[in-house]
């Protein structure tokens, strides 16, 4: 199990990334002259269902991983990559 990457944290990485994403996705669609018509539904898309079923995804890995004794400590990486990702959510769920 030495050298290979868990897929907690190849999922946490995916998961900052699609926030990212969101979080540019305004400027880089009049950027490149995107149609503005389907901004919302791609932000909905990606913000309601694709985020959080990475993040239920994640979360199974880091505890799978956690189990395992070579991957404890990429487990752990894999959930300080999550925090943001989880203050997103509950941002978005709480209406912050």
């Amino acid at each position: 199990m030495k050298g290979k990457i868990a897929d907690s944290v190849i999922l946490s990485s995916a998961n900052l990334v699609i926030i990212g994403f969101l979080y540019g996705m305004p400027s880089w669609v009049q950027f490149l002259r995107g149609p503005r018509e389907l901004l919302p539904l791609l932000v909905l898309v990606l913000a309601f269902v694709i985020l959080p079923l990475t993040s239920l995804f994640t979360v199974a890995y880091v505890i799978l991983d956690l189990i395992r004794p070579g991957m404890r400590i990429q487990a752990v990486l894999a959930l300080l990559l999550f925090v943001p990702t989880a203050i997103f959510l509950a941002s978005i769920r709480l209406d912050i």
